[in-house]
């Protein structure tokens, strides 16, 4: 049945533990099949790996489709129901055994679930259900499954291609198809039950994933509502589309079934193709004429597969011609399998990877790192860094051993979510592809110059922080001027307006990015009755466009607008630093403003192109504003992060941060853990003085020990020495003049235990969810290990369960050694 196996994966959203499909239904055929202990054992090492394939949704799906099949046999296979409860019995001990060895896995995932925050759980997304999401049907989304490459080879807003099937495939399930009418004893009457099972999985699957009435149900049950249908159940469609065609191809090539039929199901699959050109083609035109499709993606998604199917008929013409009566046709499947290599790389290979996207003109080794890697691992040691604009995406972090705050998780603990959360709620439009919705990758727009990041920063030992728009520094004006544009700017020219931030010389500054042309851009601003009232600033390109061979520079314009409406040009500069590298630098202007004393008036900032009108790559920005004798406007404190690093990315290092153990001498108690977080956002406590403990979580020691430590005035945290830091073990060095609280910012899961001088002792959250533990005066070495109770259930339950396996074993062999003895002869 697998052996027409050739499923193509490129296109699927999701794979993982679905590669086990094809063996795990074997294994289940043979343990249906013949009881024996080898095939108990392999059905039992197959779901093993399964569950320990660490993907709940694709193992759910899986183990639903196995175990229909397996029904589905034991109801439709004559001799197979002859002993149906007993066969049913195997199978459970298998699937037990199996459940069993996976225990110390499953367990420790189950407490995981309780406690973790992901946008599957309804509760966590209004109560909308996962489970009964699905796409919406149109025939370009079904389509693509036969042509993938009919409408480009990538998104469009109409289909998205997710799997591969290819019109050979259709030509094959055809075939099975006319098998099913056909009167057969034996073999073929088997393979033609078997095709009535994955046509009905198809089908379902198929109806799930489009959402027809009745499905949804399916989506609303325990656990499959926390499965997207639509992403999932590509691979499942494979397989049954996979064996479905390997049924064909084998019945093809076994002459199961007429000359006639054959040539009924080549003319069905070839009349496929102008079906599809007539049913898409006003979704090709809007695509073509709007989206600006490449013709040559329809016209090769359709006369390709046209082309393969005249190869089709050729080698069925020329088999016929040759009448075989016995055996198997070996050169009409050499031609087939040829024909099915062809189809993948001439359908989806060849154009999607080699024709339309060019490879990469040279390798490097992703596993050495881009240069400022070693500039974090040199400066980082036990603290952490967080980066910005897609620098170092999450995860990526832990394979150069660098501590990361961010983190790309399928569930995360829901104190964590919530704790980045809390420092961020100032900041509007920051999500970006859900982040700090269901993740933090730090790709959005985000500030981390704000007092309340800032905090985030401090809390979380963050010493680094990388980023590929530098830091600038802020102007209050350049901020007003941007903020009262929203709603004013030229229809269409909105983009032309942004804040920027670039380096130029050795100062990095927040500007208003202006890209030519763009006319008349205002900003209001009052004029006081002071001496000589000069409006100065600065204005300069980005250094990116420097090394750019287009343009020609860009010419900066500033009017003054007064309240009777009249315009006057009061500067005027063009500067080319492209082609003059002394401009290549934030230069220096300024207007005298004395006739307007007293008086409230629009400065018009315009920047224009060149002498030749070439506007590409003008990255054109204004900064610096302020009055003559006036300290620039900024918005926050200086900023406390110091440029370490300026190349292909800029490190900044941040020395004003908690040490990851540090050592308090003063606690702030709340009543609960949501008024812990609401404290840690209260700029009035010093979080270098004050540890946040919420009061319930405490025992009456925890609480008398606070009270005599809060009796004494606060001092300064102090660091407690991080001896050696692994997953599971931590172990710390402190020395104190006075009991105090020593807090590791590393998250307060449950599972972990505290040691002090190899003694256990209790610990509990600081800081709303990392762990503290109170230690007395003196020198004391202090440890967390990390032995979680559901690990060692679960450890427990699959040596109980690998024991028995083994006893069932030798019970087995020494049973069938008595037997081979008492059939000797006497």
């Amino acid at each position: 049945m697998l052996a027409g196996y050739y499923v193509l994966f490129l296109t699927m959203p999701q794979l993982s533990v679905e590669v086990l499909m094809p063996v795990s239904l074997l294994a289940a055929e043979y343990l249906v099949r013949k009881r024996t202990c080898r095939s108990m054992v392999s059905f039992s090492a197959t779901l093993l790996c399964v569950f320990l394939g660490g993907m709940p949704e694709s193992a759910l799906l899986l183990l639903t489709f196995l175990f229909a099949y397996i029904l589905f046999r034991l109801v439709s296979d004559a001799d197979l129901r002859s002993a149906w409860l007993k066969r049913i019995a195997v199978v459970a001990v298998a699937s037990a055994a199996a459940a069993g060895l996976a225990a110390f896995f499953i367990l420790p995932f189950w407490e995981l679930m309780h406690r973790s925050f992901d946008m599957h759980q309804p509760h966590n997304v209004g109560g909308w259900l996962t489970g009964t999401y699905s796409d919406a049907l149109s025939w370009p989304s079904i389509f693509v499954y036969f042509f993938p490459l009919l409408h480009g080879p990538l998104r469009t807003e109409i289909a998205l291609t997710r799997n591969y099937i290819g019109l050979l495939g259709v030509f094959f399930v055809v075939i099975a198809l006319i098998a099913l009418f056909r009167k057969e004893l034996g073999r073929g009457a088997s393979l033609s039950v078997i095709s009535c099972f994955f046509i009905a999985a198809i089908v379902l699957i198929e109806c799930k994933r489009f959402g027809f009435p009745g499905m949804e149900t399916l989506g609303a049950l325990p656990f499959y509502r926390l499965v997207n249908f639509p992403k999932y159940d590509e691979a499942l469609l494979s397989i049954c589309v996979s064996i479905l065609a390997a049924i064909g191809l084998e019945r093809l090539l076994r002459r199961d079934i007429s000359i006639r039929a054959q040539a009924v199901a080549l003319a069905a699959t070839i009349l496929f193709i102008p079906v599809v050109f007539f049913a898409s083609r006003a979704a090709l035109s809007h695509e073509i004429s709007q989206l600006h499709l490449r013709q040559k993606f329809p016209v090769m998604a359709l006369s390709i597969p046209a082309i393969l199917m005249t190869g089709v008929t050729l080698a069925l013409v020329f088999a016929w011609r040759r009448r075989i009566t016995a055996g198997m046709d070996i050169r009409l499947a050499i031609a087939l399998t040829a024909l099915i290599g062809v189809e993948m790389w001439a359908n989806f290979i060849g154009p999607m990877f080699f024709w339309s996207n060019k490879l990469a003109r040279m390798a490097h080794n992703p596993f050495a790192g881009a240069p400022y890697i070693d500039v974090l691992k040199k400066h980082a040691g036990n603290d952490r860094i967080f980066a910005r604009d897609g620098l170092l995406f999450p995860n990526w972090a832990e394979a150069f051993q660098i501590y990361d705050i961010r983190n790309l998780d399928a569930m995360y603990e829901k104190k964590y979510l919530r704790f980045v959360q809390n420092f961020f709620h100032d900041q509007k439009n920051l999500s970006f592809q859900n982040d700090l919705q269901d993740r933090l990758t730090g790709t959005g727009p985000y500030d981390s110059a704000t007092l309340l990041v800032r905090r985030l920063l401090q809390l979380s030992s963050v010493t680094q922080i990388g980023t590929i728009r530098p830091f600038g520094i802020p102007n209050r004006m350049v901020e007003e001027a941007l903020e009262l544009s929203k709603g004013y700017l030229i229809p269409g020219k909105a983009a032309a307006i942004a804040r920027r931030e670039f380096i130029l010389g050795d100062e990095a500054r927040v500007a208003l990015g202006e890209h030519p042309s763009y006319e008349r851009l205002p900003y209001q601003i009052h004029v006081d009755n002071g001496s000589r009232p000069v409006f100065a600033f600065s204005y300069g390109m980005d250094p990116a466009v420097f090394d750019k061979t287009s343009g020609d520079g860009v010419e900066f314009i500033i009017e003054t607008k007064d309240a009777s409406g009249r315009i006057a040009k009061q500067f005027s500069e063009y500067i080319d630093p492209k082609h003059d590298p002394n401009v290549r630098r934030w230069m220096d202007g300024q207007i005298d403003l004395s006739a307007f004393r007293g008086q409230t008036i629009d400065l018009l900032f315009t920047t224009m192109p060149g002498p030749k009108g070439d506007t590409s790559y003008d990255w054109a920005a204004w900064s610096n504003f302020h009055f003559l004798g006036q300290t620039p406007a900024v918005s926050e404190r200086e900023l406390p992060f110091k440029l370490i690093y300026n190349a292909e990315a800029n490190i900044y290092r941040y020395d004003d941060v908690l040490p990851r153990a540090a050592v308090y001498h003063h606690a702030e108690l709340v009543s609960d853990e949501n008024a812990a977080l609401g404290k840690l956002t209260d700029l009035a406590l010093d979080i270098f003085q004050s540890v946040v403990l919420d009061e319930s979580a405490l025992s009456p020691a925890q609480r008398r020990s606070v009270a005599e430590m809060n009796r004494q005035a606060p001092s300064r945290v102090e660091a407690a020495s991080i001896l050696s830091y692994a997953s599971q073990d931590v172990q710390m060095e402190a020395s104190l003049d006075r009991p105090g609280i020593l807090v590791l910012n590393d998250t307060g899961y449950p599972g972990w235990v505290a040691q002090i001088d190899g003694r256990p002792a209790e610990w509990t959250a600081a800081n709303y969810m990392f762990r503290a533990v109170f230690v007395p005066q003196g020198r004391h070495s202090v440890r967390f290990l990390y032995r979680p109770e559901s690990f060692r259930l679960g450890a427990a339950i699959s040596g109980l369960t690998l024991a028995c396996l083994l006893v069932a074993g030798l019970v087995r062999r020494k049973n069938e050694n008595k037997g081979r003895l008492h059939a000797l002869p006497q």
